[in-house]
């Protein structure tokens, strides 16, 4: 379920993730914004599957702990990249 309110400066999406409701808030496309939030529950469903025994804090850590780490990973990356295009000039 998501429901979407606009307002000057901010726009409110509201989200169902593992079964509870959330209220995101952000200067960013409505539909940007309940894509992410999709994104959290797909990883966390998948992460449920594959863990069934651990608590919804828990999968929410582990879920955390695995962005992170990719977001870690790209920054680096990027950072390399820039790199290589600064001594390619």
């Amino acid at each position: 379920m998501i429901r979407r309110e606009e307002t000057p400066s901010f726009n409110t999406v509201t989200v169902k993730i593992m079964g509870d409701e959330y209220l995101i808030r952000g200067r960013d496309d409505p539909d940007y914004l309940a894509e992410v939030a999709a994104q959290v529950e797909a990883r966390l469903r998948e992460e449920q599957e594959a863990h069934p025994r651990l608590t919804k804090v828990q999968l929410a850590v582990l879920v955390a702990l695995r962005f992170a780490d990719e977001l870690f990973k790209l920054r680096r990356e990027h950072e390399e990249v820039l790199r290589a295009l600064a001594e390619a000039k």
